[in-house]
């Protein structure tokens, strides 16, 4: 009685094919990575993957089951949403790799700067003190190096280290 019902419900024979297969996370899954040839597609992870029964992109289908173009068209905006997505978290990946880049050629440059000008200070700068400004942030660098002329002993560069 039951899959008689469903079987009434449903308004064209493929549709029955294409439930059916899609139920099976394994089969949407490699549907998904074998239809769509962009990265992204492989990137997707089967166990993130979740069934969530009779969901459809536009309300109009909510009353009926979808036909091959309309198939086509939902997965056509997939697609293109999850590629959308994608770049978008690309770009700003991309983007933030490159400030904290940026910040750290900063950095490691105030760092070999300030050590140059110790050892032009001071004609010897310990490795203690050396490898300890390597790994100051912008901040403390930036204290040492307007400091640096009026400091009278190596040993100085101890206030501003914090590590």
């Amino acid at each position: 009685m039951k899959e008689e019902r469903q079987q009434s419900d449903i308004h064209n024979p493929h549709d029955t094919g294409y439930k059916y297969l899609l139920s099976f996370k394994k089969v949407f899954v490699q549907l998904l990575k074998n239809f769509i040839k962009e990265g992204w597609a492989d990137m997707i992870d089967e166990s993130a993957v979740m069934k969530i029964d009779k969901s459809y992109i536009l309300q109009d289908f909510n009353q009926k089951e979808a036909d091959i173009g309309e198939v086509n068209t939902m997965i056509y905006n997939l697609e293109r949403t999850l590629e959308e997505e994608f770049h978008k978290r690309e770009a700003k990946g991309k983007a933030e790799g490159k400030a904290e880049g940026k910040a750290e050629g900063k950095a490691e440059g105030k760092a070999e700067l300030i050590i140059k000008l110790l050892k032009k200070k001071f004609a010897v700068v310990p490795e203690e003190y050396i490898e300890r400004i390597k790994k100051q942030d912008s901040d403390v660098l930036e204290a040492i190096g307007e400091n640096i002329f009026d400091m009278r002993d190596i040993d100085e560069l101890d206030k501003y280290l914090n590590n």
